[in-house]
């Protein structure tokens, strides 16, 4: 008889607490991305530190000159990959993200610097190839780094007023904005959109991982994400898309 996986394997959408979701998703996706497990075990075999997400940090930010944030947990997560995110202590889960949050970037909400993780010497070729991909395939330089992030850089000219520039982003939003993604509103519900979809994109996840042991009659009704074939197949489908967008797969 096939074993129910751990809740922490394909649970994750009910299970994770809101303000993680972000973390947690990024942190299993890449769980299933070959290309990040190989090379962040390339990465950490050249480190000589104790495998623990301090020394993780204090090397991979200090000394590699790796840009960290809450997007690429599984590069500083000592339990990575071997261990679900949500194994690891409640408490010691958040004092990481309050550790690799940047309170002076906060202040300014929606607005991020452009990361530099990954552009040292011997990546910076690897990090323009993928910034070039993306320009030959919508005709914009940007760098994917998550399924609801891109950076980019822009050229301003300060001779111009804030209206013609804020106009030309408007212009810009509206020819290059992913058509897929949910936008937040000014509505009393805040980021519930964007929390949706994380859950939406951890259910898939589950969903895939289920599908590897079972046939989608056999799932346990315990475990029943979905009402019928088409919509497991649809979940797998997006979990696989996910996947194979990955950013950090072609960072490092």
């Amino acid at each position: 008889m096939k074993s129910l996986p751990r809740a922490e394997e394909w649970q994750m959408y009910a299970e994770c607490p809101e303000e993680e979701r972000n973390t947690c998703l990024l942190y299993e996706v890449g769980r299933e991305s070959q290309d990040a497990k190989d090379h962040c075990a390339k990465l950490r075999n050249e480190l000589s530190v104790d495998p623990s997400f301090d020394q993780y940090r204090k090397v991979l930010c200090y000394q590699h000159g790796v840009y960290m944030e809450p997007l690429a947990p599984f590069m500083l997560y000592p339990e990575w990959p071997e261990h679900a995110y949500l194994t690891i202590n409640k408490v010691e889960r958040q004092r990481r993200i309050k550790i690799l949050e940047d309170p002076e970037q906060q202040e300014l909400g929606i607005i991020r610097p452009v990361s530099v993780g990954g552009v040292t010497e011997k990546t910076a070729g690897q990090w323009i190839a993928a910034i070039d991909r993306q320009y030959r395939l919508i005709g914009w330089p940007l760098l994917a780094i998550g399924p609801t992030v891109w950076e980019t850089n822009f050229r301003i000219d300060w001779n111009r007023s804030d209206r013609e520039i804020l106009a030309a982003i408007r212009l810009w939003l509206a020819r290059y904005r992913p058509a897929e993604t949910v936008q937040r509103t000014h509505a009393p519900t805040g980021g519930r959109a964007m929390s949706r979809q994380l859950v939406s994109y951890l259910k898939t996840i589950g969903a895939l991982r289920l599908l590897r042991i079972y046939t989608w009659k056999e799932i346990p009704e315990e475990a029943g994400l979905y009402v019928d074939q088409a919509r497991w197949v649809e979940a797998r489908t997006k979990a696989q898309k996910l996947i194979e967008s990955f950013p950090y797969t072609r960072l490092f």
